[in-house]
């Protein structure tokens, strides 16, 4: 309720929402929006207001003695610049315990202790992108979306964010701050691909970005592994499996969708997620296939040593966890289990009909996780193409798949058919509720419950 108030919209509470659904139903209009707007929310905030209601945003009076928080990026770095280490990270301490406490609804900074680790402070994958964002706009740097979690706590990123600050200012001293949405020339082809996409003419969108993709680093299964991103740590529970996730390779996708996921197993398990290279600026991507499983591969191996573990990926990190497990079995470290969250191959006739589905679930999503920019686009576009024509074998290792029961529009014209679900080659399969988006969003609860029952099998 605190975030969506911050947006600058108080929710209803039962009876006045009840009493204006009536009001809504008895005038025959189409369309209507009701709401109650908190502009002194939108006033005190501008800059984050949502971007429909930004009209309405008076321009706000200048302020005697703005907070450090309201200094430009240029500005931040010139008082940076004059402070020692202690009050540099003491400024960029204040910076990120006052952005974090709004974004959890806290009252202020004081509210929040520097030295607690993000995931018990209640930051999620929503939450964790916002702060990045707000940050992002503070400091003029490019921050990975799991910024927050890289760095574990406030401290930590305070320290992190005075070192990346003072680096960018000696490299480029009179460089103008970068914005955060465009990532330099592979935007052109981001924007191609959204034009294509309105035209309906989706497949050469796709092909164009794979095209563009082919002018980016690329690193191999034997060179150019600097600057893969390594495993991020979301729990650290004593129960075994580990659970491995696997990030799916669209554009919203990262390790950062994975928070919410593992607060629901209340550090029971340990888990880790592993990005797809390539969706940050400065990544590399895989070359090919094998060049991908190879790194994940090492990976997962450095990461469990003689542990149990199960790989598991929801959409097309579904594809990724099967294949990688493949992989390992092949080397002697087969995983004890993998489950495929609503995973779909490419070849699927089912799955290739609702392409422009998809793709408006990933757009609207963007303001809620990570920018849509080139870099994502073209790195979506480099692996759809890798995987264009790959379908999964039937391996021995115990695989769930974990099936939608709600069809997105113009998948089916029998939403109680079989004919549309997901079908993968597993040896547990199970219905949970929603859709292709949803199981991991609004039904993650009961998701993640059907996980641990099947974990409890293995």
């Amino acid at each position: 309720m605190a975030r969506i108030s911050r947006g600058g919209v108080v929710p209803f509470d039962t009876e006045r929402g009840l009493a204006v659904l009536d009001l809504a139903r008895g005038t025959g209009a189409p369309a209507l929006v009701p709401a109650t707007l908190a502009a002194g929310t939108l006033d005190t905030d501008p800059e984050h207001a949502p971007a429909l209601l930004r009209d309405l945003v008076r321009a706000p009076a200048r302020r005697s003695g703005p907070g450090p928080e309201r200094q430009s990026a240029d500005g931040l770095r010139r008082t940076l610049a004059g402070l020692d280490e202690e009050g540099g990270d003491a400024l960029l301490g204040e910076i990120v315990r006052g952005h974090l406490a709004t974004v959890l609804g806290h009252a202020s900074a004081d509210d929040i202790e520097e030295s607690t680790a993000f995931l018990a402070l209640g930051l999620d994958s929503l939450t964790a992108v916002e702060l990045r964002n707000r940050l992002t706009a503070v400091t003029g740097l490019r921050l990975r979306p799991t910024v927050a979690f890289d760095c574990t706590t406030p401290v930590e990123l305070a320290r992190f964010l005075r070192t990346e600050l003072l680096a960018a200012a000696s490299a480029e001293p009179a460089a103008p701050a970068v914005s955060a949405r465009r990532a330099g020339p592979l935007d052109a082809a981001g924007e191609l691909f959204r034009y294509a996409a309105q035209r309906g003419r989706l497949k050469t969108g796709v092909k164009l970005l794979h095209q563009a993709a082919q002018l980016r680093t690329m690193f191999t299964a034997t060179s150019g592994r600097e600057g893969v991103p390594g495993p991020l740590r979301l729990a650290t529970g004593a129960e075994r499996p580990r659970i491995i996730c696997l990030s799916a390779f669209v554009a919203l996708g990262g390790a950062h969708q994975f928070v919410r996921f593992a607060s629901f197993f209340e550090n029971q398990y340990d888990i880790s997620a592993l990005d797809v290279p390539g969706f940050q600026n400065d990544e590399p991507l895989a070359a090919d296939a094998e060049a991908l499983v190879d790194v994940y591969c090492d990976m997962i191996t450095e990461l469990v040593g003689d542990d149990p573990f199960v790989l598991l990926g929801s959409s097309s990190g579904g594809v990724l966890a099967h294949q990688t497990g493949e992989r390992l079995s092949r080397l002697g470290i087969a995983p004890a289990g993998v489950v495929v969250i609503d995973g779909y191959p490419m070849t699927s006739p089912h799955i290739n009909k609702v392409q422009d589905q998809l793709l408006k679930g990933m757009f609207d999503r963007e303001e809620r996780f990570v920018s849509l920019d080139g870099t994502r686009l073209t790195a979506m576009g480099w692996y759809c193409g890798m995987y264009e024509f790959w379908e999964p074998r039937a391996v021995e290792t115990p695989t769930l798949l974990l099936r939608a029961t709600v069809p997105l529009e113009g998948m089916t014209d029998d939403p109680s058919s079989e004919e549309w679900r997901a079908v993968w080659p597993a040896t547990k399969v199970l219905d949970v509720p929603g859709d292709h988006f949803t199981v991991m969003e609004d039904h993650l609860e009961t998701t993640t419950r059907a996980i641990k029952d099947w974990l409890a099998t293995l």
